[in-house]
C-alpha cells in the first residue's frame, strides 16, 4: 500500500484535531466489470484482525477480509481539469473490461 504526498497532505488538512489519532480505513465497496471500487473513511475503531500501518503520517487501516485486494493500492489526491478528489488505484491490477471483450466477439 502506498499514499502519495499530495494525498497525505490533503488528508491531514481534512482531519480535525479530535480525529488526530483516528485511522483512515481503506475498504472495498464492490467489484465492477472493469475494476474494484474502493472507499475511504476516517474510522476510530480498529478490529483485532485489522492490518494497521502508518505512511507519511497517516494511519491506514484495512480489514483482514479486504487486505488481499486493497493491500496493493496507491492512494493519491488529484486536482485538475477532470475533477478533484482522492484516487485509489491498484497499479498491479490485471483487470480489464469484460463488457468490451464480449462486444468484440
Amino acid at each position: 500500500m502506498e499514499i502519495t504526498r499530495a494525498a497525505a497532505d490533503r488528508l491531514r488538512s481534512l482531519r480535525s484535531d479530535h480525529l488526530r489519532d483516528t485511522g483512515l480505513r481503506v475498504f472495498v465497496t464492490g467489484q465492477g466489470c472493469c475494476s474494484t471500487r474502493y472507499g475511504l473513511a476516517f474510522d476510530p475503531s480498529v478490529a483485532p484482525d485489522d492490518w494497521v500501518t502508518e505512511l507519511r503520517g497517516i494511519k491506514l487501516v484495512v480489514s483482514a477480509a479486504d487486505m488481499p485486494v486493497a493491500g496493493s493500492v496507491t492512494i493519491d489526491f488529484v486536482d485538475g481539469h477532470a475533477g478533484t478528489g482522492f484516487l485509489v488505484s491498484d497499479p498491479g491490477s490485471k483487470g480489464g473490461c469484460s463488457c468490451r471483450d464480449r462486444r468484440s466477439r
